[in-house]
């Protein structure tokens, strides 16, 4: 078995225990997003809160956007966002201006960043 499987199945295995433990990711209660809808914007890894903080996604990082999902009112910020896979451990969460970027997060760390 290759490294790359093997973090997929300690990815998939994480996320089972997790959901096991009520702690349901936004991204998987939101509708798929075909990778021909997915936007550019500005967004944060919400996967390490620790370190989050608002970045651009340029057209040129959207091939690497996988397993995105439409978020409504993400965060309770009143912004509809993208959540979106950025390589096996980033997940950040897309929001369309550097505002509501600043907004999500902000949103994010009031709720404890979940």
């Amino acid at each position: 078995m290759n490294l790359s499987s093997r973090l997929v199945q300690l990815l998939l295995v994480s996320e089972l225990l997790a959901f096991g433990q009520g702690m349901i990711p936004l991204a998987a209660l939101a509708e798929a997003v075909p990778p021909s809808r997915i936007r550019p914007g500005w967004g944060f890894d919400w996967r390490h809160p620790d370190r989050a903080s608002c970045r651009e996604i340029t057209p040129a990082v959207l091939p690497y956007c996988s397993r995105c999902r439409e978020v409504p009112n993400a965060y309770g910020s009143g912004i509809d966002a993208q959540s979106c896979y950025l390589v096996p451990k980033f997940e950040y969460m897309i929001f369309p201006t550097a505002e509501g970027c600043e907004t999500g997060l902000q949103q994010f760390k009031l709720k404890g960043g979940r």
